[in-house]
């Protein structure tokens, strides 16, 4: 009597992340362990075709990205983001309303967000100060970004934002800017003392030319 061949069991499959959510480093790894779930934007495997494009060009870019997508601007962001923004923003920024998570600055970039969700194209800032909170101290930062649209049939689904820190050139100019004023400032004060005699007169160009350094209308001395 011939046998009959049995087919082979098979291990049950273990579940594969999406593959528009493979690879991305830190912030690849803590996108696909996130609750989705129970979030207003629900299982990964359900969102919209434009928002899994725009997270599949977030996660394969090193230059910082963050998406806000859908009325409550829910947010992503890959790592060069996460490094820009100090522990206390990341990663808790990960699926956050950007509006709330950002209420400190809102004030600033709000209206540029509504104006592209609104369907009135991109917007460009170059050297914007924005303040940020990190390493645990609150100072004045400068960036360079764009917010563009993500389409989902024909509407604005969502915002992507690129964006580069500028502080450090920021600040590298305003301190050459400085260091060039005092050095006039210096010049033209000793040209004006080079034919004075007089203590009186000496003060009196001395106030004057300090005053208009310091742009004041008042320089007095006192003894």
């Amino acid at each position: 009597m011939a046998s009959v061949a049995q087919p082979h069991s098979q291990a049950p499959r273990q579940c594969e992340p999406e593959a528009f959510l493979s690879g991305g480093g830190e912030m690849g790894a803590l996108i696909r362990a996130y609750d989705w779930a129970s979030s207003p934007l629900g299982p990964p495997e359900h969102w919209p075709a434009g928002l899994k494009i725009a997270l599949r060009l977030l996660l394969s870019s090193q230059h910082p990205m963050l998406i806000w997508w859908g009325p409550e601007l829910i947010q992503f962001y890959n790592d060069a983001y996460g490094g820009l923004i100090g522990p206390e923003n990341h990663p808790g920024a990960l699926g956050r309303r950007g509006a709330e998570f950002w209420s400190e600055v809102w004030d600033v970039i709000g209206a540029q967000v509504e104006y592209v969700m609104a369907g009135r194209g991109g917007t460009w800032r170059e050297n914007q100060m924005i303040p940020i909170t990190r390493n645990g101290e609150t100072e004045e930062a400068y960036w360079t970004y764009s917010y563009s649209p993500i389409d989902e049939q024909g509407e604005v689904g969502g915002v992507l934002v690129v964006c580069s820190e500028t502080t450090a050139s920021i600040r590298a100019q305003n301190a050459l800017w400085h260091n060039q004023k005092r050095h006039e400032f210096r010049v033209a004060l000793s040209d004006a003392f080079r034919s004075l005699i007089n203590p009186y007169d000496i003060m009196a160009v001395a106030a004057d030319h300090i005053g208009q350094y310091l742009n004041v209308d008042h320089v007095n001395y006192y003894t």
